[in-house]
């Protein structure tokens, strides 16, 4: 398994990819990182997620010491997050902490993958949580998760006979669950509804045109309503999919 120095390597080197390269390699680069996170234990996945190294200018760091030693220094020092040194300004932040924080994302091209390690600690009582995943019960989470290979355009980062796991660009990660094994059994209680975001009305047919290809069954065909334009569509277990232009009704 990954030490912590190692951890920091390869979220280091992913955000030079992501802030240096290319679109293609940048998106890779994401990817990469959300299935990495997927399979490390939680203590690792937390070391990932609140990893606080930025990539600077390639300029060299003056420490006083050797280079190797003193950038260590300075790993260590955000890491345990120590402060060396503090100067009492008179000046007052111009905006509130999460306006100036959007700004300055915005202006470094800081994305959704990346920013949560800039947020700061939370100001909940209660022992803090990643994000959640989301799980579908299904009837065969082998023929499911050919499914949504298909229908996502990649496939998992984990998957047994009884469980499936994919890992977003967005750092949304869903799993499928065999429905016999869950414990504890579930009882059923409602529908669930995955929504997908898109740009337009032509989007949308697209899509709709797409998946009746694919031979999804379609619940709803286009309609207006009053969120937007959408279509809803069913996965093998009946789980409901739907497509929608925001608005765009």
């Amino acid at each position: 398994m990954f030490s912590v120095d190692e951890v920091e390597a390869l979220v280091l080197g992913s955000r030079w990819v992501i802030d240096r390269g290319d679109q293609r390699l940048g998106a890779a680069a994401r990817d990469a990182l959300a299935k990495i996170a997927a399979v490390l234990p939680p203590a690792l996945r937390h070391e990932l997620d609140s990893n606080t190294l930025l990539i600077g200018s390639a300029e060299p760091v003056t420490t006083g010491q050797t280079e190797d030693h003193g950038i260590a220094a300075i790993r260590m020092a955000i890491r345990t997050d120590r402060i060396a040194a503090m100067t009492v300004l008179d000046e007052r932040y111009p905006q509130r902490r999460q306006a100036l924080l959007k700004a300055w994302r915005e202006r470094e091209c800081i994305t959704a993958d990346t920013a949560a390690a800039y947020d700061g600690p939370s100001t909940h009582q209660e022992p803090a949580m990643q994000d959640p995943t989301f799980i579908l019960y299904v009837a065969s989470p082998t023929a499911s998760a050919a499914f949504y290979t298909d229908l996502l355009g990649k496939p998992p980062v984990d998957a047994s006979p009884g469980f499936a796991l994919f890992a977003l660009s967005s750092g949304v990660m869903p799993g499928l669950w065999a429905a016999h094994a869950v414990e504890p059994a579930a009882t059923p209680v409602g529908g669930t509804e995955l929504a997908f975001t898109v740009a337009d009305n032509d989007a949308v047919h697209a899509h709709h045109a797409a998946w009746t290809a694919k031979g999804l069954t379609i619940l709803q065909a286009p309609v207006a309503m009053d969120f937007g334009f959408t279509f809803t569509a069913a996965d093998p277990d009946g789980h409901r999919l739907r497509v929608f232009a925001p608005g765009a009704a």
